[in-house]
């Protein structure tokens, strides 16, 4: 410890005293002292300084609420357009099994006109009266025809090409008329002897 002399009344002072003890002059190390000490925030800073981190706040929750609020508005946007597009899928699925299970006013028509019958010779008499011819065409030496098996519940229609100088086919089948045009012919073959096809072959080629 050592004395030092006041700047106000010059009288010995110790140095680790904070003000002279005679006049009550603080003395340097008060002031060292006080210079380390923050001084005491006022009421209105503090006050301030509250508005301000209050300010900051509100702001993050409001951002915070508007991003919630702009996912939320995807989220039903999107669950509405898969709706809508589950209800468009299941009624054109609707309408497509109709259309497949009813028939077609081009197949009612036939239905109820004359067509002309394929005797079946050879296939036996169990196939007979059930071959009808729809339509018959030739072109660059072969024969072009569509053709109708009628049964007891449902009909099976037929497209066949016929080579007669060969004696050979190429065919398709369908339950429905009007998918026949874009149906596969396949290759070409020889028909069974005792089948239906050899008869449609010997009433077209006679």
């Amino acid at each position: 410890m050592a004395l030092i002399s006041c700047p106000e009344c010059s009288k010995s002072v110790s140095d680790q005293s904070v003000s002279c003890p005679n006049c009550g002059f603080p003395t340097p190390k008060s002031e060292t002292f006080n210079s380390h000490v923050p001084p005491p925030l006022s009421k209105k800073n503090y006050n301030n300084s509250n508005s301000v981190a209050g300010n900051r706040k509100r702001q993050k929750n409001s951002g915070c609420s508007g991003v919630i609020i702009f996912l939320l508005i995807i989220i039903i946007a999107i669950g509405y357009w898969l709706m809508d597009s589950y209800d468009s899928y299941t009624e054109k699925a609707r309408q497509y099994s109709e259309e497949q299970s009813e028939p077609s006013e081009v197949e009612e028509s036939l239905l109820d006109s004359e067509l002309t019958q394929i005797p079946m010779l050879l296939s036996g008499s169990g196939e007979d009266g059930r071959y009808f011819l729809i339509s018959h065409s030739t072109s660059y030496e072969l024969e072009h025809i569509d053709y109708v098996r009628r049964g007891k519940e449902s009909d099976a229609y037929g497209q066949m090409q016929i080579n007669c100088k060969s004696n050979e086919i190429r065919k398709s089948s369908s339950e429905s008329l009007k998918a026949l045009p874009s149906a596969d012919l396949g290759d070409w073959y020889t028909p069974t002897p005792d089948w239906t096809d050899q008869d449609i072959v010997n009433f077209i080629c006679k």
